[in-house]
């Protein structure tokens, strides 16, 4: 099943979209955005965790998403150069148990929009029955989202 979010950025909060861990293009606002995962990780849902996209410019914003993050990966997140970077994370909805993670397929910018692709997973390790809502937090080079306006994120579910 594949479900598809569309929203407009809000002031502190963008979307993103992904071309590799390893690769991609980065610098023209156009085309593929390279990433590099910084954390990834699954927290007890809270009401409307929802699947969407969030793009951070700096510790504040990180520190505003402080019950959908663990700590440890907020910590990673608040020393990010944010001069240079931006820190995306992809938030991949409710889920059932806590053995589902989120893996980013993609990311890109076209015309001004950021569009992401995801996939969620069986992580393999003992699950909990509980419900979770599990994450990916990407640092991307802050140009490539600077000027993003809208995003485009789609979640594929196993």
């Amino acid at each position: 099943m594949t479900r598809k979010v569309v929203a407009v950025a809000v002031a502190a909060s963008i979307s993103l979209a992904a071309c590799a861990s390893t690769g991609g293009v980065n610098g023209s606002g156009a085309g593929p955005v390279s990433f590099d995962v910084l954390a990834q990780g699954s927290v007890p849902a809270v009401d409307g965790a929802g699947s969407e996209v969030v793009v951070l410019r700096s510790g504040d914003e990180v520190r505003a998403l402080r019950v959908r993050l663990l700590a440890s990966d907020l910590a990673l997140a608040e020393r990010v150069d944010f001069g240079t970077k931006a820190v995306l994370a992809v938030f991949g909805g409710r889920q059932m148990n806590s053995g589902v993670g989120v893996q980013v397929d993609s990311v890109g910018v076209e015309r001004g929009k950021l569009i992401v692709e995801a996939s969620l997973h069986d992580t393999g390790g003992i699950a909990a029955q509980v419900l979770s809502a599990p994450y990916a937090l990407l640092t991307v080079d802050r140009g490539a989202v600077e000027d993003v306006q809208a995003t485009d994120f789609t979640v594929r579910e196993p």
